[in-house]
């Protein structure tokens, strides 16, 4: 598990998980968002870049709105397939 905070109270952290023990390749993190400062973090949209040999997919996140307080965690999943498994790694 990785724990990112930002100074404005943005917490993310990043579940990181091999789902199919025999498909290798396959990496699933689940990134959970929550909000510690006291104002909604509004229009929330995540962004991920991976570099061309990994293929991405980028499910929908729970919410656009963050709430304040901790009160409400917003997640979203990203499935990554490593093409060139074997021959280079990703961290």
């Amino acid at each position: 598990m990785q724990v990112v905070e930002n100074d404005d109270g943005l917490i993310v952290t990043f579940d990181i998980t091999k789902p199919q023990p025999a498909n290798p390749q396959n990496t699933l993190i689940t990134a959970t968002f929550t909000n510690k400062s006291s104002v909604s973090l509004t229009d929330f949209d995540m962004k991920v870049a991976v570099p061309k040999y990994l293929k991405m997919m980028l499910t929908p996140a729970t919410g656009t709105l963050i709430p304040p307080n901790r009160s409400v965690k917003v997640t979203q999943q990203i499935k990554l397939s490593n093409t060139m498994h074997g021959q280079v790694c990703y961290k």
